[in-house]
């Protein structure tokens, strides 16, 4: 079972504005059906345990959504923040695994 969540990050995307969407098991579940409905592009990326990006990351324009996000091996964390040329703001909404 999942719940839709809404998630809000600041434009310009930063570091330090990055945005923790899951952690712990839930991360190894991944994003289902990830849409971008703010105004600046996003990127959404799995992390390991020292914080480090794990490719494959995911960006969505505008508007734009896929079906799901999978994580990469050895994710503890799966982030998002704006685009980093952008003002507005970064809205990710998505399903997530019920607590």
């Amino acid at each position: 079972m999942s719940q839709r969540s809404r998630s809000v990050a600041p434009c310009p995307g930063i570091l330090q504005t990055t945005v923790v969407v899951a952690a712990g098991p839930a991360a190894a579940f991944g994003l289902g059906n990830p849409k971008n409905v703010g105004s600046c592009p996003l990127s959404i990326a799995g992390v390991d345990v020292r914080g480090r990006p794990i490719m494959p990351s995911l960006s969505l324009q505008p508007g734009e959504s896929v079906g799901w996000f999978s994580t990469p091996p050895g994710t503890t964390k799966i982030v998002f923040t704006g685009f980093d040329n952008c003002s507005g703001e970064a809205i990710l909404e998505f399903d997530a695994p019920n607590s």
